[in-house]
């Protein structure tokens, strides 16, 4: 068991969120803004753990322990910073849950994309989708009660071609890169767009998992 690296990113984790909840009470900010800095965070320190752990146990037992903390919050009304929001949603306890997937399936398959850009798009996109959608708001339209922009659609797909570019490019095929970042975006973008209730923390990184595997198993054979 990695003992030395549980503790040290157990107390990552709880720093972020004593000091996200301290700023929220104190500042009295938004509920949805600490949500996204949380998220950010947090996908942000998650892509260092296929640098530090070697063993799914631990990636487990460290997603685990916090997937409890999420759950005691809610009736011990606590974590307001991430709790205090009058929507549904499962997002915050879906996202330890497709962490630890996500490393799973870079044990099983060896390659760092099949972690690093699963976990990128949904830590940057998702977030730049929401602010994006707020901010402008052209073309809103509603998903079972679920207002989405057209204008938040448009900003996940230009963030997600960027990055997902960026990472297949070190193939050194810029054509290639381009043309399957195009495919890999828009798919991402339509499964976000149809998500509600927190769930696309669960179907963007499955949508970016399954066209990864498309590409190595189809069109790279």
């Amino acid at each position: 068991m990695e003992f030395k690296q549980l503790f040290i990113y157990s107390g990552i984790y709880l720093f972020l969120f004593i000091a996200i909840e301290w700023t929220y009470i104190k500042y009295k900010l938004s509920t949805e803004l600490t949500r996204k800095i949380i998220h950010i965070a947090s996908g942000l320190i998650a892509l260092s753990f296929p640098l530090f752990f070697t063993q799914l146990l631990s990636v487990a037992i460290l997603c685990g322990m916090f997937l409890v903390i999420l759950y005691a919050s809610k009736p011990l009304k606590l974590l307001g910073s991430i709790n205090d929001v009058e929507r549904e949603t499962k997002g915050s306890t879906i996202f330890p849950i497709i962490v630890c997937g996500c490393f799973w399936i870079f044990q099983q398959e060896q390659i760092y994309g099949f972690y690093y850009l699963p976990i990128l798009i949904l830590a940057i996109c998702d977030p730049i989708a929401a602010l994006t959608g707020k901010k402008i708001g052209y073309g809103p339209y509603t998903i079972m009660g679920n207002k989405k922009t057209f204008a938040g659609n448009l900003g996940f797909f230009i963030s997600c071609f960027i990055l997902t570019t960026g990472i297949l490019f070190a193939n050194g095929n810029i054509v290639f890169a381009l043309s399957v970042a195009a495919g890999i975006s828009l798919l991402c973008t339509i499964a976000e767009g149809l998500s509600i209730n927190g769930y696309d923390n669960l179907t963007i990184p499955l949508t970016a998992l399954g066209s990864l595997y498309f590409v190595k198993e189809v069109i790279m054979a």
